[in-house]
């Protein structure tokens, strides 16, 4: 009796190991995602800083430009005006470009946060079938054992 109970114990120490290692998995790429998540917001806030900061360097071009026009007599009709509106969308599509790679970042460590959270989600699901087959392998064993000392006995 104190051998099966021995054997039992030491059967639910095996089959229990497993679990806890697959919820400590699961903890670390849980913790993971979220810092993949916290990248992806501070990617998108960076582009978005940028994006502003190209626009105000534009503005302030613009404003250059219309001075050194207005020094040179040169009003801001036909080509002056053709190159200001040249400038200005160059800077707007340098500022859109640039919150679209923060976009595109921000989607990529949020898709790897996603590819985390799965790795942890399989672990746990990992350390749950190791136990079960730790479980069924000691029951395996212990009915054979019995089996035998029951022929032994004969």
């Amino acid at each position: 009796m104190t051998m099966a109970i021995a054997t039992t114990t030491a059967a639910l120490g095996q089959a229990i190991m497993p679990i806890i290692t697959g919820g400590a998995q699961k903890d670390l790429h849980g913790y993971n995602a979220d810092v993949l998540k916290q990248n992806a917001e501070a990617a998108q806030a960076q582009a978005n800083r940028e994006s502003i900061k190209i626009r105000q360097e534009g503005k302030a071009l613009l404003g250059k430009q219309q001075s050194m026009y207005g020094a040179a007599g040169v009003t801001t009709e036909g080509s002056p005006l053709l190159t200001m509106s040249n400038t200005a969308a160059s800077y707007e599509e340098d500022a859109i470009n640039k919150i679209y790679e923060g976009t595109l970042e921000s989607e990529a460590l949020k898709e790897q946060a996603r590819q985390e959270k799965y790795q942890g989600k399989m672990a746990m699901r990992a350390g749950y079938m190791k136990a079960g087959t730790s479980l069924l392998t000691s029951a395996t064993s212990a009915l054979g054992k019995k089996k035998m000392s029951a022929k032994a006995g004969k």
